[in-house]
């Protein structure tokens, strides 16, 4: 009988669903990934609910839907040959997965070893200690995973969401555009952007013609829609929705001139620099492991963060220097091609999964 190999996740958003296709082609049927149907944050939504690996958990949160519990499929899951479990400390259940290693079955971790709050370091070390390997999510966090557990335990799987035949430059012959890719909510600061655009708009310090992009959805789109009205704006700020699909997002990288990032970086770092787009990035925010391909003076301007003024200068520097970035563009998408890939995720999952189950 093949053994089986369970993947369990908080939720599994649209950028998650081709590693784990990915994964199940390989595997086939001895792959099943457990996530429950929502996430703490309602802006991420669910993509696999229709998937032949996907089994359901029931997710409940607590203490301000900082900590989650997921139930269902208890049996399955500890019974099962190799479980690769979220690595966060937020997910209480993951530890009941630990002790599996009591009957000599393995369990991975898969995640950051640096979280938000340092006070947490030594239980976050603890909680590798106790698993019997390490899925990274960057190679920052693989060499202190290094550092706890044998090296050849620890993999090293760049967080990404594109494969590496995105990784080209198709832009336009002179891209003027903004874009942001994101969730519209608080903690991503979509409104300091908006501010900061309508300023350029105010002095003329951007080319009429340009257009600030918002692709994502949330709680504040309603609020971002009437303020740029009040800025006198609205027929240069288009909101697309949520847009996942590569085809219909590569054309809007292609063009714009630069994409941001006015709250803290995420995954949308790696879809700009895949089409080696500069990302400009508000510097002192909680950012998520991405910032890790955030190279400043190559693929990455920084600003004040919470600064409108100053994110406005920055992108006037920008547009004055549009042909130094634009001639960066192979070289940034070349550089993620080669470490910021599903390609080299898929490939880590592979090395991680063969090393327990040959």
């Amino acid at each position: 009988m093949k053994k089986t190999i369970a993947i369990v996740q908080p939720v599994i958003p649209d950028y998650r669903e081709p590693l784990f296709s990915a994964l199940a082609d390989i595997y086939g049927h001895q792959l099943h990934v457990y996530a429950g149907s929502s996430a703490a944050r309602a802006t991420i939504p669910s993509a696999a609910d229709d998937r032949s690996y996907f089994r359901r958990l029931d997710n409940r949160h607590f203490v301000k839907n900082r900590l989650l519990w997921q139930s269902g499929y208890e049996e399955e899951l500890l019974e099962a040959d190799l479980v690769i479990a979220s690595g966060t400390l937020r997910t209480l259940s993951t530890l009941c997965l630990l002790a599996r290693r009591r009957g000599r079955r393995p369990t991975i971790l898969w995640g950051h070893v640096h979280g938000r709050h340092s006070s947490l370091g030594v239980a976050r070390r603890s909680m590798l200690k106790a698993s019997d390997g390490f899925l990274s999510y960057t190679e920052t966090d693989a060499l202190v995973a290094r550092s706890v557990l044998p090296a050849n335990r620890v993999w090293s799987a760049n967080n990404s969401c594109v494969w590496a035949k995105d990784c080209q430059t198709q832009a336009e012959a002179i891209p003027k555009n903004v874009l942001y890719v994101g969730r519209l909510v608080v903690e991503k600061k979509p409104g300091v952007l908006l501010e900061a655009f309508a300023l350029l708009a105010a002095r003329g310090s951007v080319p009429g013609d340009a257009r600030l992009m918002f692709v994502g959805d949330g709680p504040l789109r309603t609020s971002l829609e009437g303020r740029a009205a009040e800025l006198g704006v609205r027929d240069r700020v288009m909101f697309y929705g949520h847009v996942w699909k590569p085809q219909d997002l590569w054309p809007l990288y292609d063009s714009a001139l630069v994409a941001t990032s006015p709250g803290y970086v995420g995954l949308s770092a790696i879809q700009a620099f895949a089409r080696g787009v500069t990302f400009v990035v508000s510097r002192d925010e909680p950012h998520s492991p991405e910032i890790e391909a955030c190279q400043e003076g190559f693929n990455t301007v920084f600003f004040d963060t919470d600064s409108a003024g100053h994110l406005a200068t920055v992108l006037v520097s920008c547009f004055a220097t549009s042909a130094e970035l634009l001639g960066r563009r192979p070289a940034i998408a070349a550089a993620i091609a080669t470490r910021y890939t599903y390609d080299n995720m898929v490939h880590a999952f592979r090395c991680a999964i063969d090393t327990f189950i040959p």
